[in-house]
């Protein structure tokens, strides 16, 4: 199968693979077996961290006091 991705996204599924010391293949099948599992995707999740990087926590408060 083949798939095209913006450079931007193969990037980031490049990182996450190098962290999680996976092939960019493996590291895709695995973000969606994963998304697919649990569709809620808990702010834990490699689907969360590939879609939304820079986002808090769930929960979290990101305002200043």
């Amino acid at each position: 199968m083949t798939v095209r991705l913006l450079a931007e996204l193969h990037e980031r599924f490049a990182a996450q693979a190098k962290r999680d010391h996976r092939t960019v293949n493996s590291e895709m099948a695995h973000v969606l077996e994963v998304a697919l599992a649990d569709p809620s995707a808990d702010s834990e999740s490699p689907w969360r961290r590939l879609v939304y990087p820079c986002a808090a926590p769930q929960g979290s408060d990101s305002s200043p006091s």
